[in-house]
């Protein structure tokens, strides 16, 4: 994998806008981006039973994102960037044949990225050796906050980053106390230990310099 530098934003969500966001993200000083594929596992034990062999969604390749010299010197970007593909795969079901079916695409990806919506969904993603876990992307969500100690504790033994991401506290004041309320569980729980924060921006107004990102806690309280 390429080696990152400077300050990163490993979660800009792959979309129309995405060269847009890119390009606002790089003139803000993130020398290091990464374009996140996001999928969906919808797999229950029920669903399961009923699909036959192919049925389930095709896992899309890596964006191909591409900016010229003239994107850079346009914008005043004067080091050439370094992008990341990332893929984040929501399930539920550690039961899924989902990552053993798309194994060989998925390890395509630069960064490969999980999102369990269960403790046994996270217990999954920790002890599989199919791929190789880069971050477990937590969702600002209630029930996600309530994973063990003992449980967020071991992925952090394998060297797997937990991220949380700033993007939601800015669409909507109960979106802002989600995220501020899983923050603050992970440091509870895990003492801010390989924490990562990202933007999973949509669109460039979604996007904040890094300074701003790094005192959000502060401006948070």
């Amino acid at each position: 994998m390429k080696v990152a530098r400077g300050f990163c934003d490993l979660n800009i969500a792959a979309g129309t806008d995405l060269k847009a966001t890119v390009l606002k993200a790089l003139t803000m000083g993130y020398q290091t981006v990464a374009i996140n594929t996001e999928i969906t596992d919808n797999t229950t034990p029920d669903t399961k039973r009923k699909k036959k062999r192919g049925d389930f969604p095709n896992v899309p390749p890596p964006p191909k994102l591409i900016l010229t010299e003239a994107d850079l010197r346009k914008h005043n970007i004067t080091r050439d960037p370094i992008i990341l593909t990332r893929i984040t795969l929501t399930y539920s079901d550690p039961g899924s044949p989902f990552l053993s079916k798309y194994r060989d695409v998925i390890k395509q990806y630069d960064v490969i990225a999980f999102t369990p919506t269960t403790e046994v969904a996270l217990k999954q993603t920790v002890s599989q050796n199919l791929v190789e876990v880069d971050i477990i992307s937590l969702s600002a969500v209630e029930g996600e906050t309530r994973f063990s100690r003992k449980l967020l504790h071991s992925a952090i033994e394998k060297n797997i980053y937990y991220e949380v991401c700033y993007g939601p506290c800015i669409v909507g004041s109960g979106s802002r106390q989600q995220t501020i309320s899983l923050a603050h569980s992970l440091h509870r729980k895990i003492r801010s230990a390989n924490i990562i924060v990202s933007s999973r921006a949509r669109t460039p107004d979604q996007l904040r310099p890094p300074y701003d990102v790094m005192n959000l806690d502060d401006s948070s309280g």
